[in-house]
């Protein structure tokens, strides 16, 4: 939040946004995908916002798209790798610090260092949590031990 507080008095100094200040209006939905659809319906149709950021990780993106989309907002999703790819939703913007790669971007790096090593790994485990974005990132995992040549000898969540 301090991050997006820093930003609206940076852009509020400067006139803000559309020669109108930026306020923020925001709610907790607690990391339960259940609370979402209220949570944003609050905000697009009882406060009016121009703008939404967020949902935060895939759970929470896949429950606020279907109530974002009706209103026609844009709306930024911050850690949700893929979530658009069910939803073709042309207003969702994700923030991932992985790239245009998506799920690929998040072990891509860990297997490209991995083939740097001598000698080579000719193996690799992949664990993972038992949750949706984990889980996508793990898919990007195999994609990529399958690229490096690599045996996946164990695969578990």
């Amino acid at each position: 939040m301090a991050a997006l507080e820093i930003w609206r008095d940076d852009v509020n100094a400067r006139g803000g946004l559309l020669s109108r200040p930026v306020e923020l209006v925001y709610y907790d939905d607690q990391s339960n995908p259940a609370n979402v659809p209220s949570i944003y319906t609050k905000p697009i149709s009882l406060d009016k916002v121009d703008l939404l950021i967020g949902p935060y990780a895939t759970n929470m993106i896949a429950a606020a798209i279907p109530v974002i989309a009706p209103y026609n907002m844009m709306t930024l999703g911050i850690f949700g790798p893929e979530v658009n790819r069910q939803f073709h939703y042309p207003k969702y913007f994700s923030m991932l610090p992985t790239g245009p790669e998506g799920v690929l971007g998040f072990s891509k790096g860990f297997f490209d260092l991995a083939g740097q090593q001598s000698p080579t790994s000719k193996t690799v485990a992949i664990t993972a949590a038992d949750a949706e974005s984990v889980r996508t990132a793990a898919d990007g995992a195999r994609v990529n031990a399958g690229n490096a040549g690599l045996d996946i000898v164990y695969d578990k969540r």
